[in-house]
C-alpha cells in the first residue's frame, strides 16, 4: 500500500493475531495503526479491523467487491468509534468519510482508473 496510498508510509508483517493476518501500518504524520484480517473471502469480500485499544480509533473497514461493465464496483464501509476528541473533531470538519474516499481514489489510480467517491 505505501507504492498507492498517498498517506500511507510502510506497512509492516506482525505476528498472527487469532490466526488472521495483522499488520502495522504507519501513516504519514507517524500515526500508527494495528490492522487485523478479520474476514477475507477473495475476491469479493474483505473486512479489516482497526486494533489498538489506545489508538485514535475502533472499528473496521469492509471492502465489498463486484463486478460492473467496466470492471469492478468497490463499496467500502466504516463502522469506527472516535475515542480521540482531536480525531472527533476532524470528522465533524472535514466529514466522515474523508478518508475511505482518499483511499478508493488512491485505489483507482494505482489500477490506472478516475474514481468518484459518492
Amino acid at each position: 500500500m505505501p507504492e498507492w496510498n498517498h498517506n500511507m508510509e510502510k506497512v509492516e508483517m506482525l505476528p498472527p493475531v487469532d490466526g488472521k493476518e495483522t499488520t502495522k501500518q504507519t501513516f504519514k504524520g507517524g500515526m500508527t495503526m494495528t490492522i487485523v484480517t478479520a474476514e477475507s473471502s477473495p475476491p469479493t469480500h474483505l473486512v479489516r479491523e482497526m486494533s489498538d485499544a489506545g489508538g485514535p480509533m475502533v472499528g473496521s473497514w469492509t471492502y465489498e467487491i463486484s463486478p460492473a461493465s467496466d470492471g469492478s464496483q468497490v463499496v467500502l464501509t466504516e463502522e469506527a468509534t472516535f475515542k480521540n476528541p482531536v480525531f472527533r473533531l476532524m470528522v465533524k470538519i472535514f466529514g466522515p468519510a474523508k478518508h475511505m474516499d482518499e483511499h478508493l481514489v488512491d485505489l483507482g489510480k494505482h489500477f490506472g482508473e478516475t474514481v468518484t467517491p459518492r
